[in-house]
């Protein structure tokens, strides 16, 4: 089996359909398998996906009996599946032509990496910004007082989300989207699977952090593109969604961040997060009531 993707689903019945008819024709040449892991949708998303896979063979679907998370349904299709590479995606992501016939390429041919991305576009062709540095203390407090929007462009108040990246060059970072990332099956036995205490958000930088501690390379790689409708299934619970990614964002000061003497400053990082989350969701439901009325 040379390629298994996986794709973790939760109402998503808008982007399934397209998501899986961009990937079928691109692995008909090799053997390959499709894993998508449902977390429980209340919506036709299942009823879409069995259709499809009346014609396709290779496509499996694993139904959640409740919501899971988005690490621990990953990891349930990791250990069913068989590939020798692994290609992690959204349920939201259509990829462009030959995206998976060069990033199997990119991978083979070069050394010492630990996993690919393509280029991510919004519906309108426009480039997604998909690579980001690893968050620090700095990146907190630029987030928090919006010198990050102030100076967007900036390494110095902008460093964590890459203001001064270009995203059209191919390149080494420190993380990559988990909208999708391409691995391989001997990395992920080296690094391990996702970390379920990240239940829904900083998985992938969790686990891209893992991969770049033991050395390896992550790539930006914009041969390869696909078009990103970002965050559809997370609008569908705004308000519960902020939350958990405050929640998951404080779990990684306190996994990286795990020293003595930064336990003061996690302190504050929670302080501002609760803070900051508290803020975004008395907004959304201050927004929410304007636009009832």
């Amino acid at each position: 089996m040379l390629l298994s993707i996986i794709i973790v689903t939760y109402e998503s019945e808008d982007f399934i359909s397209k998501c899986l008819h961009t990937i079928i024709p691109q692995i008909q040449d090799f053997k390959s398998e499709v894993f998508v892991v449902d977390n429980a949708s209340a919506d036709r998303t299942c009823e879409i996906v069995k259709k499809i896979q009346a014609k396709v063979p290779n496509l499996i679907l694993i139904e959640n009996d409740e919501n899971v998370g988005f690490a621990l349904a990953n990891n349930i299709a990791i250990e069913k599946s068989k590939g020798d590479f692994l290609f992690f995606i959204n349920p939201d992501i259509e990829l462009l032509p030959e995206a998976i016939k060069k990033l199997i390429c990119f991978f083979k041919s070069e050394e010492n990496i630990g996993a690919a991305a393509p280029q991510l576009l919004n519906p309108d062709g426009t480039i997604q910004p998909s690579c980001r540095r690893f968050p620090n203390y700095w990146s907190i407090f630029c987030e928090f007082t919006g010198l990050s929007h102030l100076f967007p462009k900036t390494n110095t108040f902008n460093y964590w989300k890459m203001g001064d990246f270009d995203h059209k060059n191919q390149a080494d970072v420190e993380q990559l989207m988990g909208a999708a990332i391409f691995t391989s099956r001997g990395v992920i036995e080296k690094v391990g699977k996702f970390h379920e205490h990240f239940k829904m958000f900083f998985n992938d930088v969790d686990w891209c952090k893992r991969v770049s501690d033991a050395g390896m390379r992550l790539v930006y790689f914009p041969e390869a593109r696909a078009i990103h409708h970002l965050g559809a299934s997370v609008k569908k619970k705004k308000s519960k969604m902020v939350l958990q990614s405050h929640i998951d964002f404080f779990h990684y000061f306190e996994k990286h961040f795990n020293k003595i003497w930064h336990q003061p400053m996690n302190l504050i990082v929670g302080f501002l997060l609760f803070v900051s989350a508290l803020i975004r969701i008395i907004g959304l439901k201050i927004k929410g009531l304007i636009f009832k009325k």
